[in-house]
């Protein structure tokens, strides 16, 4: 399964992976909203031999002209729409300069589709509200073999995007 998280933790403290039970390693599925809750358990998976996911492409959105959202956090999540799972996750906790990029790499694959929802907390609550409380837009785009680049210039024709 490609959404999957394999972990360990470093039992034998000889700063490799070994096999359980040296060191204790488990297999989680990533949820479709992107957020693993793990309870430790004695359920343990050899994950050897690693066999990461080739990395991706990166990921870029450029906003431009977000002077109503200087001081305010900002969230990016980045959705592939074929699978419908969150495959990349922006967060900045206050913004700075009113023209930025965001980037996340390594998350975008040649020829795929991806939705990317993103908000301003304008209410300063530190969480997503539904807009006009919040401002919030969506946006698609497309991978290519250079990654995925997108341009946003601040509006005001909000989106409930659930964040």
């Amino acid at each position: 399964d490609p959404h999957r998280l394999d972990f360990y933790a470093d039992l034998n403290a000889n700063g490799d992976y070994d096999a359980p039970p040296a060191d204790h390693a488990w297999s989680v599925v990533i949820p479709q909203n992107g957020i693993v809750n793990f309870d430790h358990n004695t359920n343990f998976t050899d994950i050897a031999p690693l066999n990461p996911i080739v990395p991706g492409n990166d990921f870029n959105l450029v906003f431009t002209g977000f002077s109503p959202h200087i001081s305010q956090l900002i969230e990016v999540r980045v959705i592939d729409i074929d699978f419908n799972r969150t495959v990349g996750v922006y967060r900045l906790d206050e913004l700075e300069i009113v023209d930025f990029t965001a980037t996340i790499p390594g998350i975008i694959e040649n020829g795929r589709d991806y939705q990317v929802d993103f908000y301003a907390d304008f209410n300063d609550n530190g969480t997503y509200d539904a807009p006009p409380t919040d401002h919030a837009w969506r946006i698609q785009g497309t991978g290519t073999s250079n990654g995925l680049t997108l341009h946003f210039d601040h509006n005001t024709n909000f989106t409930d995007v659930g964040f």
